[in-house]
């Protein structure tokens, strides 16, 4: 036995009165007050969230993220573009046939079609940066950019009327955020960089 602040307590209950005392005096947090990391989900639907609410936070994330979690982003893009070219063909007449085989077709070919997109649009935003001297992330920080971008896009463009622009804006915006936060870019080449595919648009339909 031994004597701790005046009274005497055995080892076993000297122990128990440290571990009760809080977290007072060093002792342990109670597990309650202990956050655990968000996983699976919970995690997955917070990121969504993040991007669209604040790409500023998004992107400065950016480098503990993975290239398969990156895809991953684009899974609801493939029901909400289907959903968006149903929308676009039954405003048409069509044959039951015809449409029900569109629909079909659509729904295979979107997966494609979305990472070629991707691959397209970053290979087109990546040789303006490179111009602008704004690459210096690597074509591989640029198709990322892109792909969130455009997962961002997705996500909206199938609201009627609305859809397609705030689609686009929330695209813009995250393209010019990550361009200047994964290549170090200014504000101006990132923006520059952003309307490149629209610039080359343009640019052809002069030179025709």
């Amino acid at each position: 036995m031994s004597s701790v602040g005046g009274s005497s307590l055995c080892p076993i209950c000297r122990g128990r009165a440290t571990s009760g005392s809080g977290n007072r005096g060093g002792g342990a947090l109670p597990s309650a007050t202990i956050r655990r990391p968000e996983t699976g989900l919970a995690r997955y639907v917070g990121d969504w969230w993040t991007l669209i609410r604040n790409p500023t936070l998004f992107f400065s994330r950016l480098s503990g993220a993975g290239p398969s979690r990156d895809w991953l982003f684009l899974l609801p893009a493939w029901p909400l573009g289907v959903l968006a070219y149903g929308q676009r063909i039954l405003a048409r007449p069509h044959p039951p046939d015809a449409l029900g085989l569109r629909l079909t077709m659509a729904a295979l070919l979107a997966p494609l079609a979305l990472v070629l997109g991707v691959v397209i649009l970053a290979c087109v935003h990546h040789v303006a940066l490179a111009l602008l001297r704004g690459s210096s992330g690597g074509f591989a920080g640029t198709r990322r950019v892109v792909l969130y971008g455009t997962s961002a896009y997705s996500l909206v463009h199938w609201i009627p009327l609305v859809g397609g622009l705030l689609g686009m804006f929330l695209y813009a915006r995250s393209l010019v955020v990550g361009f200047q936060l994964v290549h170090d870019a200014s504000h101006g080449r990132a923006a520059v960089a952003t309307i490149a595919p629209w610039l080359f648009c343009m640019g052809g339909l002069l030179l025709l």
